[in-house]
């Protein structure tokens, strides 16, 4: 359900979120219109892409948790971008979710979730875990930055 008229809100829940990486590698035009703020009710973010031995970003279900991010009003040339960054069909693929953004329910939002999951989380590697903590400040919850903080030293160890 793409609308080239008005553009595809997008859900970003991990390192799309972050500006300095988007502009690291030329891509920052495409990510200009934020919307706000994202709230996914019933999924959890979770480490279920795993290559060698880190992970990288996910949303489960899990009824009782929450995943905030960044949402934009894309263009059709930045879904084909992220569509291609995301390796759409064989390591994620496209969701449309129902996402609270700024306190509206809107029905029809894409974002990316992973293909084959891995059964166990992995640690992400710390510049990665860095890229998603800086996209996530001054978009996210208070609460919300300092749970993804927790998770990243307590569950996994690293020095961020």
């Amino acid at each position: 359900m793409r609308r080239r008229d008005t553009g595809t809100l997008y859900f970003a829940y991990g390192s799309c979120m972050d500006d300095v990486r988007l502009r690291e590698h030329g891509v920052n035009h495409l990510f200009q219109d934020v919307v706000g703020r994202g709230v996914l009710r019933g999924y959890r973010l979770a480490f279920t892409r795993q290559t060698g031995d880190c992970a990288y970003a996910d949303i489960v279900p899990d009824p009782r948790s929450i995943v905030e991010g960044k949402v934009y009003r894309l263009t059709s040339e930045a879904v084909d971008y992220l569509d291609e960054r995301e390796g759409r069909g064989k390591a994620y693929d496209r969701v449309w979710l129902e996402v609270d953004v700024n306190g509206t329910q809107m029905p029809s939002v894409l974002s990316y979730t992973v293909v084959q999951k891995s059964e166990a989380e992995l640690p992400p590697p710390k510049w990665y875990a860095l890229e998603i903590l800086r996209g996530a400040e001054g978009t996210v919850s208070a609460r919300y930055l300092e749970a993804l903080q927790k998770k990243f030293r307590q569950e996994f160890k690293l020095d961020v």
